[in-house]
């Protein structure tokens, strides 16, 4: 039996895509002139929320026939486009470029550099997807996730006095990226499969919440609010500050039961991702040319790069829908032909 969708997890993964879009803005194009304060809070709604929302997805993707053509349609969109681009600016390395993208190996784009400089997302997300997947089929009671989410917490808030933690990799992925991105998407896996339906699952997300809002209080109480250097490498407080996002979320989703054009962002999250990576290396010559205070200056900004992203985004869905379409007939064709080969 088809479940019906649930819009609210569209519905954060698009607020989620925007907020990207704002991160970008305020990060690399605006470093400038946006005050530090902005930025640092930007940091607030990022991309741990959205591997919690991909775990709570999960729910379902990881029941259907093709539990991994999501992430088959994360690499293949980043295969090409990163095709494309090659083609425009250097056609002698096509080949090569298609090759090392397939294994998730991204070369920096030079002409628009927020994309590379956004690819560190797509190896891990793999990873977790995968490793997330071995984890929920070869869990039979519902204590196993609770304790792994529990050990993961602690890799992370302990990492810096476990030596041997430090040089182990999954598929170049570093074990401090693992745990930490592998623990919201267990958080939201177990969540949505066994809380969702409960009345009380908002007391909890207010609890967290009060919990997670007390904690950096008191951690940046008398020093600056610091979250960048929390994000890259990850460490606890970053993991504390996104639980804010998380537990918001929580207490919100009850009321999205419609679907909007944020949700239509949610849906098509992977499009825009790639989207708002060439947008956001596209506004430098507005950024150079406006001469205004920041707050109207990023507005225009932040609203010319979402549009840009909404373009691009619609010109990626189409395209990739003919690739698809392409795709399959190729193959298609190749399994007739060989039939008739056999039969013959």
């Amino acid at each position: 039996m088809v479940q019906p969708r649930d819009y609210s997890l569209d519905f954060f993964k698009g607020i989620t895509a925007i907020s990207i879009i704002f991160i970008h803005t305020v990060w690399w194009t605006g470093q400038s002139y946006v005050p530090d304060f902005i930025r640092q809070y930007s940091l607030l709604l990022d991309v741990p929320l959205f591997f919690f929302l991909s775990g709570a997805s999960a729910t379902f993707g990881f029941e259907k026939a093709k539990p991994f053509s999501g992430i088959v349609r994360l690499i293949l969109m980043y295969t090409l486009f990163y095709a494309v681009y090659t083609i425009i600016v250097n056609p002698a390395n096509t080949f090569e470029e298609i090759i090392q993208t397939l294994f998730m190996k991204y070369s920096s784009t030079d002409k628009l550099m927020v994309v590379s400089g956004s690819a560190w997302f797509i190896p891990i997300f793999v990873v977790v997807y995968i490793v997330g997947f071995i984890i929920v089929k070869h869990t039979e009671t519902n204590v196993i996730i609770p304790l792994i989410c529990a050990l993961l917490f602690y890799g992370i808030f302990a990492y810096e006095e476990i030596p041997f933690l430090h040089g182990l990799t999954a598929l170049s992925v570093t074990s401090d990226f693992l745990f930490f991105y592998l623990f919201f998407f267990l958080l939201g896996y177990y969540f949505y499969k066994h809380f969702r339906f409960f009345e009380w699952h908002r007391v909890a997300g207010g609890v967290l919440f009060f919990i997670a809002l007390t904690a950096l209080i008191v951690h940046f109480y008398n020093i600056p609010f610091d979250l960048q250097s929390q994000k890259f490498p990850v460490k606890y407080h970053y993991l504390v500050a996104s639980l804010l996002s998380v537990s918001l979320t929580i207490l919100l989703s009850k009321y999205i039961k419609k679907e909007s054009f944020i949700t239509h962002i949610g849906k098509n999250a992977i499009a825009f991702y790639i989207a708002q990576g060439i947008s956001s290396s596209m506004i430098n010559n507005l950024v150079r040319s406006l001469e205004m205070d920041w707050f109207p200056k990023l507005a225009i900004v932040f609203t010319c790069n979402l549009t840009g992203a909404v373009i691009i985004a619609k010109l990626i869905i189409y395209a990739f829908g003919n690739y698809n379409k392409l795709v399959n007939k190729g193959f298609n064709y190749l399994d007739k032909s060989s039939l008739k080969v056999l039969k013959s």
